[in-house]
Parts: structure tokens; sequence; C-alpha cells
């Protein structure tokens, strides 16, 4: 009998390591699959979810019947990112960025949207002459924890790369699928804590309704206003939704030639000279040179009078050095005289619009 009790024990003391080393197991190989997928790597590890519908869900690029109020999205109470997901549109996939401070994003079909996602896809970079102005003019602002705007957010990029070097980002998207993928990102990088996202387009009328363009297809990221025949959006102005006491350490903006508009809106906030940093697309192709130069001379009136031209780069590029150069206003007519070069092209890579760093003078 004791015997028996005694086997009994030894028994069921090597089940328990049997089981214990089989756990060990099951976790080691879930662990390397995770590792595999969202690894830091110079190559993004990419995740496809499989294809479905849900029963009256629309899953394309835009709401037709719906017009967006600047409802807070990104802080809906608790949500986890599985119903964040379970409720996105597929496919959904999610890439690995080769930032300096690395994150994951949700992007749209890349085979659809052939300009932001393929590239995030293919290289985990987008824009790199944009993301590089960040690091170099956000970084120590973020690792401070300050706080950065994303004006024009579209999928989240910039948002989460401000995000992963410590900022806090408020984002203004008015694609509702760009959206949602955004704030999906937010919640799978467990930035959620820091990351308000409202839904709706910014400029100088606080409650007027615009039109946007719609796409399907393409590149999803030009989406611009429009006099005519778009979606129905609702616009607010910056220096309304945002606090009037809070230093803004960088903005972004890139809101496809609507950006005058964008910062003619926030007026209050640059006359506080709350806004330290701009980062922005500079359109005179699309808002004319008056209107661009007219912008130019607002913007260095508020005390921006420091300010570069950023030169393109090409992902294979992001290793290299920043190029800027310095835009001369020391002529009264420095404002025209810029924004009549880039009309005519004379931007670095000849493409009638181009990029700028605009810092307030001390």
């Amino acid at each position: 009998m004791v015997t028996r009790r005694t086997c009994h024990g030894i028994n069921k003391a090597c089940n328990c390591r049997v089981i214990a080393i089989a756990i060990a197991i099951f976790a080691s190989l879930v662990a390397l699959l995770l590792v595999l997928l969202l690894s830091v790597s110079r190559h993004p590890a990419v995740l496809v979810a499989p294809s479905f519908t849900r029963p009256g869900a629309d899953h394309t690029n835009h709401r037709s019947t719906q017009t967006t109020d600047g409802t807070d999205i990104a802080n809906r109470g608790q949500v986890s990112c599985l119903d964040l997901l379970s409720s996105a549109g597929k496919p959904i996939v999610i890439a690995r960025s080769r930032a300096q401070s690395p994150f994951s994003i949700a992007v749209h079909d890349h085979v659809s949207d052939i300009m932001i996602s393929k590239a995030i896809v293919d290289s985990g970079l987008w824009d790199v002459h944009v993301l590089k102005a960040l690091e170099h003019f956000a970084r120590d602002a973020c690792v401070k924890g300050g706080l950065a705007l994303d004006v024009g957010t579209n999928l989240g990029f910039f948002s989460m790369a401000l995000l992963a070097m410590g900022c806090s980002v408020k984002g203004f998207e008015m694609q509702p699928r760009m959206a949602e993928l955004a704030t999906l990102s937010g919640c799978i990088n467990g930035y959620s804590d820091r990351f308000q996202l409202k839904l709706g387009a910014v400029s100088d009328s606080h409650g007027a309704h615009l039109q946007r363009v719609d796409a399907t297809s393409g590149n999803l990221g030009g989406i611009g206003i429009v006099k005519e025949g778009g979606i129905s959006v609702r616009a607010s102005r910056l220096d309304m939704m945002l606090d009037l006491k809070t230093e803004i350490s960088v903005m972004k903006l890139d809101v496809e030639g609507h950006e005058d508009k964008a910062l003619y809106g926030m007026s209050e906030l640059l006359k506080r000279k709350l806004v330290k940093c701009i980062i922005m697309e500079f359109s005179p192709n699309v808002m004319g040179v008056e209107a661009a130069e007219k912008m130019l001379q607002y913007l260095h009136a508020f005390g921006f009078q420091e300010i570069h031209e950023i030169d393109h780069m090409q992902p294979d590029e992001y290793d290299k050095p920043i190029r800027m150069s310095r835009v001369d206003v020391k002529q009264d007519s420095w404002a025209k005289t810029f924004a009549k070069k880039v009309f005519d092209g004379g931007d670095s890579r000849g493409a009638h619009f181009t990029d700028l760093v605009l810092k307030l003078s001390a």
C-alpha cells in the first residue's frame, strides 16, 4: 500500500512536469510567432486578416449617408482593441514601421490604396522627409511628454511616430475609414491613453458644412475640400476645439490645399504663441500663389520667422541626414517670390508643392 501510494505520488509529479513542459513549449512557440510578425526589422512584418462582410456594413472609404460632426472617436470609453478590430472593415493589414521609434500600424487594403498603404507595407515608411523632420524637431519635446497635433491624420502614420517618441497627440481626420484604422493603430500600440482623434474637417469657420472628395481606390490620402459634388463634412476651428492655455510642441498639417483655412481657424492659438513648430505641406498649386503668399505672411506675422523647405526623400534615403534649405524672409516680396517658385515647379522634385518647417522665434 505504501509503495502504491508512493508510485502514485511519483506519477502525479511526473505528469505535472510533463504538463509544465508542454505549456512552456506552447508559450515559446506563441512568443516566437509574435516576434516573427511584429519584430523590429528593416522589412515590415505584415499580417493580413481574412476578408468578410458584416451584414449592412459599409466597408468603403466613404460613408455617403454620414455627415461628420467633430465626434471624438479615439476615446469612446473602455473599448478593447478586439472590439475595434471586429468592427472595422476587412481586410485589415498590420505593418511594422522602420521609424527610429518603431510602431505597428493598421493600413487600408494596399491593393486599392496604392499610395500610402502600399508604401507602408512595402517599405515600412511614408513621406520620409516629413518623418525625419518630426524626428528632428519634435523628439526632445516628445521625450518630455509634449503635446502634438496631427491635422489631416489619414492612417495615422505620423500620429503613431509622435506617440512612439513619447508625445501625446490630438488628431483631426475627415475620412471615417481612415479614422477607424488610426484609432485601431493607437490601440494595438498601447497609445490610446495619449491619443485623441476627432472626426471632421478643420477650417476658418466653426460649424460650417463643407464638401470633401470621395475616393474608394487609388490615392486615398489625396482627399481635399471641393466646392461642390462631394460628401458633406462638418468643419471646426482649431482654436475652438483646443485648450487655449496648453502649449503645442509641434503641429503636422496636411489637408490637401486647405492649409490656409486651417491656419486661419487657429488664430487665437497663434496669437498666444502656443504652437512652437509647424511641419506642413505647402500647396500653391491648389490654393494659388496669392493665397499661398497671404498664408506665409500671416504665419510670419505671428512669429514664425525661421522657415525651412524640406527636400523630398525616398525610403532608401531614410538613414541619410535630412536635407533642408532656409527660406530667405528678408526681402519685402519674399512670400510671393517663394510661393511663385514652388507654383512654377521650383521645389526639390518639381511637383509644384513642397513641405515646410516653420519655427516660432523666441
